[in-house]
């Protein structure tokens, strides 16, 4: 298993980044503002811009505490399982619910999620690259276990997740004048552990 990342993060950055994430959620990126932000903090714009010269410096890093609290969360929550099959599925399953929850946390509207999407999908994409690297080591640990068939790891892990994420989008996109909290993402869920785990009968000896 890969190394947990761990940043050292400044403790005031960190409380930034928490004001910042519940102000994006209610105004959406675009209409959100540095004074709104400062406002949130109880301090002065002169202060915030000490530690973030613009809100788009703010979400990136936004998105870069989120991503890294997830992927360590996400990597202990699968070591301990003792099948690929087992570590597989509870994968997609446990980044489903930690999407939800988070978006949940913060009441975030479909919209405001898009617009931050749109201008971090870089960022979004190293962290998802990430998940593929560590979903294609599960898949790895199984083939040298021969537990499944000779197949490219990381091919594998690319086809789930973009699988997983295009079963995200399309609901989205459905439903973009809603809050994330009220679409079924039960339905979500399930529609993509049934094709995972076709998948992995596919890979399988």
């Amino acid at each position: 298993m890969q190394k947990k990342i761990q940043t050292v993060w400044d403790s005031k950055k960190i409380q930034i980044l928490k004001a910042s994430q519940k102000i994006f959620a209610r105004y959406g990126y675009f209409k959100s503002t540095m004074d709104d932000i400062a406002q949130a903090m109880g301090m002065k714009k002169g202060s915030l811009y000490y530690y973030y010269k613009s809100k788009e410096d703010i979400l990136k890093d936004v998105v870069n505490y989120e991503s890294e609290q997830f992927l360590n969360a996400l990597q202990k929550e699968i070591e301990s399982l003792k099948t690929p099959q087992e570590k597989i599925l509870r994968f997609l399953q446990f980044r489903a619910k930690e999407f939800m929850q988070l978006m949940n946390l913060h009441q975030v509207s479909i919209q405001a999620f898009l617009e931050a999407t749109s201008i971090v999908s870089e960022m979004y994409q190293e962290c998802f690259e990430k998940e593929i690297d560590l979903l294609a080591q599960v898949i790895n640990e199984g083939i040298e276990q021969g537990i499944f068939i000779e197949c490219d790891p990381k091919k594998v892990a690319k086809s789930l997740l973009t699988f997983a994420e295009a079963v995200k989008f399309r609901e989205f996109h459905k439903n973009k004048n809603i809050v994330i909290s009220q679409i079924d993402y039960s339905s979500i869920e399930e529609e993509i552990l049934f094709t995972a785990q076709i998948i992995i009968n596919g890979i399988s000896k």
